[in-house]
């Protein structure tokens, strides 16, 4: 057992200072967030998902190695008011009266880039909640510059289709953001509360569940490299389906390619030698197809989970996330041993806290596909 002397356990806050809208953690890693406006469900069409898609994809390939991107959709139980139900024609007064009232998820969509470093992603996962690796480098000003164009360059690709609006978090705006992923809309969950379960994190009567998603095909290049087409969007389904407070959060980690195409190579080598097997074959052909495909795919570690709030021993909207999950081509598991630094690798800002010992290796259109490009 680590002995966890009260150092460790005064410094589990992962924001040191927050200044001209970058936020510093305790590792000495930069974070720069921005809230997104997705275009409406009902104005998008068939190519404009591509074309978010592929502004994305630049926006990633643009970035240097080992910057971590963190897209966080919440979606927090409200109910709809209008505040003036007694102007307009009487259409429209009818209209809004029809809505008052009514229960709904209201979707609010963040991106935050981090810039991080081989060393600091190795570390084992959990250990970055009490902080036990630490990066002794402050930043200087080379380096806070360079980060800050390498974010203008990234969401500037981002933005370039004209369907996505991103809005720069400000400094007094991280404080409320903490708030609403921490609380998920509850006033009664109260932070200094929180405890952390092995599979859960309690607060109060009320606890937050983690499950991984997947592709059910085992799109990743440890497994195998799928080289067919993926349907765009299809964790929006998810996002609506569920009327309890929850969030999805998407990581993509870029990784050096020239180092990760050789070591591509030296797996398919080794499995020349074993491929006895029809499994070792099915993996070294596709990867062999991938490798001739190199051009137009980009290798990046990607994780993908869904944080689930309900009542304490409660389990009726798990089955809902399951079935719903399935039906959009996905398999999805509770996690039972590191849900508490899944969790906190949730709250924005220290997406690193996840660490490579939770992240899979896969082409950067896999996990593109599965993000949501939509409002409802």
């Amino acid at each position: 057992m680590l002995n966890h002397t009260p150092r460790h356990l005064n410094r589990p806050f992962p924001i040191s200072a927050i200044r001209d809208g970058v936020v510093v953690s305790p590792e000495m890693e930069m974070t720069i967030g921005w809230e997104l406006e997705l275009p409406s469900e009902g104005d998008i069409r068939e190519n404009d998902y591509e074309s978010m898609m592929q502004s994305f994809t630049l926006a990633v390939r643009s970035l240097p190695p080992w910057m971590m991107i963190h897209r966080q959709d919440m979606f927090i139980p409200g109910k709809y008011h209008h505040d003036n139900l007694d102007n307009g024609s009487l259409l429209s007064r009818e209209y809004f009266c029809h809505f008052e009232g009514r229960e709904f998820c209201h979707h609010k969509c963040y991106l935050y880039l981090t810039s991080t470093s081989e060393d600091m992603m190795s570390r084992a996962g959990g250990s970055a909640i009490f902080r036990f690796k630490t990066n002794p480098d402050v930043p200087t000003f080379d380096n806070v510059t360079e980060f800050l164009q390498d974010a203008d360059r990234f969401i500037g690709c981002l933005t370039s289709s004209g369907l996505i609006k991103a809005t720069p978090i400000a400094d007094n705006k991280w404080s409320l953001l903490l708030d609403t992923y921490l609380c998920m809309g509850d006033p009664r969950r109260i932070i200094a509360e929180h405890r952390m379960n092995h599979d859960m994190v309690i607060s109060r009567n009320t606890c937050a569940k983690v499950y991984r998603i997947e592709y059910e095909c085992g799109d990743t290049i440890e497994d195998t490299v799928s080289t067919s087409g993926v349907t765009t969007g299809r964790l929006s389904g998810l996002g609506i389906g569920l009327d309890c407070p929850h969030a999805i959060n998407s990581y993509i980690l870029t990784l050096p390619q020239q180092k990760e195409y050789q070591r591509l190579s030296r797996r398919i080598k080794r499995l020349q030698n074993i491929d006895f097997d029809i499994r070792s074959k099915s993996m070294r052909k596709d990867m062999e197809a991938f490798m001739e495909d190199s051009t137009s795919r980009y290798i990046v570690m990607g994780h993908t989970n869904v944080i689930l709030w309900e009542e304490l021993d409660k389990d009726e909207r798990e089955s809902s996330l399951i079935s719903a999950a399935a039906s959009l081509g996905y398999s999805i598991s509770q996690e039972c041993s590191l849900s508490a630094s899944i969790w906190f690798s949730g709250i924005p800002g220290t997406a690193t806290a996840l660490s490579m010992d939770n992240m899979r290796r896969m082409d950067l259109h896999e996990q593109i596909s599965g993000c949501i490009w939509e409002t409802y």
